[in-house]
């Protein structure tokens, strides 16, 4: 697939996985870079499994009957985002005998010397170094509104102010199931008590069956809540679009970056964590050199993202009394993107 093109002089590839989280970053990066841009469809084999240091790089938990092929000429740059597609970005790197520059979103749990860049979030508590480069949140698309003018239609009569409430799931280790659906509920309900106006709720592929009916009927007729299901007509974007404020289920690093984007207030609604979590928060020599080495990577900790949004203004608690001044957030990606580009494309 290629993407509009600033300059044709550069090629970049962005590897697309499984996840269509992952993949929407990487195209959002290269929509940012603005050079030809090629998506390369990777479908895994059951190697995926191993651990990267144990595959090493190359092709080994690739499907490439299945997958688009990876052949020269070599790009300029390789995309690359979440740890299956870290072997197969240094393994074209080594086939371009070491042209070909790699950035990669998140966390590669593979060497990271291995990179040009690897850009991070809290969440992934990822040690610093020369080539890291720690942004607030992550990158998102762009969405347009689908069916704008349905979702406008069927909002209409609702009152304002509209609060867009962004439902994530029970993505570990946070819970979200019936019990936890009505303490939310509980907590939707006090908050139109005292906001008023609607709520307009958004559920996700993570919700569950049990949420979106709970959500409901305690909504009631005080807004509008969308259950999600596959293919169907989705008010999600509308609603980032359109929305006064907005709350957000911590588990969810890409809707907490999703509504603080929109540079409206964001209240957080924090979820019961399951009692296997792992508590190690710990980032000393031994870890950090385990992460850079690839043998190790931290538990995934977006609660250090949830609290870092609040200490910065940009979000607070649901429910949270306290004094607080709101801080609108300030993209910070146009800044890293022509950091790359000047990595990536040389004058």
């Amino acid at each position: 697939m290629q993407a509009e093109s600033h300059d044709a002089r550069y090629l970049v590839w962005v590897l697309q996985g499984a996840r269509a989280g992952d993949n929407a970053q990487g195209r959002a990066l290269a929509e940012r870079l603005g050079a030809a841009c090629v998506l390369k469809r990777l479908v895994w084999s059951p190697l995926y499994l191993v651990p990267n240091t144990l595959n090493g790089a190359g092709l080994a938990a690739v499907d490439k009957e299945r997958s688009d092929s990876l052949l020269p000429p070599w790009p300029d740059a390789v995309i690359a985002v979440g740890r299956r597609t870290a072997p197969v970005a240094v393994w074209i790197k080594q086939q371009s005998q070491g042209e070909t520059r790699l950035i990669h979103l998140g966390r590669p749990r593979f060497p990271l010397d291995r990179f040009d860049l690897v850009v991070t979030t809290p969440q992934y508590v990822m040690p610093d170094g020369p080539n890291i480069v720690k942004a607030l949140l992550p990158l998102t698309a762009k969405g347009a509104a689908a069916e704008k003018d349905v979702w406008q239609s069927r909002f209409a009569q609702l009152p304002r102010p509209w609060t867009g409430v962004l439902v994530g799931g029970a993505k570990f280790p946070f819970r979200l199931g019936q019990a936890e659906a009505l303490a939310f509920a509980e907590a939707l309900r006090a908050h139109h008590l005292q906001i008023g106006g609607s709520l307009l709720v958004s559920t996700s592929p993570r919700s569950g069956p049990d949420v979106a009916p709970i959500l409901s009927d305690a909504v009631g007729s005080a807004g509008y809540v969308h259950r999600w299901t596959q293919g169907g007509g989705n008010p999600h974007h509308f609603i980032l679009s359109e929305a006064d404020r907005f709350i957000v289920t911590e588990d969810s690093a890409s809707m907490l970056a999703e509504a603080c984007r929109s540079r409206k207030p964001v209240e957080i609604y924090p979820l019961p964590r399951s009692p296997l979590a792992p508590s190690w928060q710990s980032e000393n020599a031994l870890t950090a050199h385990l992460a850079r080495t690839g043998w190790l990577s931290p538990p995934r900790n977006t609660r250090k993202l949830r609290d870092e949004l609040i200490r910065r203004g940009h979000a607070r608690l649901l429910g949270d009394t306290g004094a607080y001044r709101f801080a609108p957030y300030d993209d910070e990606w146009d800044e890293i993107a022509r950091r790359i580009g000047a990595l990536v494309f040389p004058s």
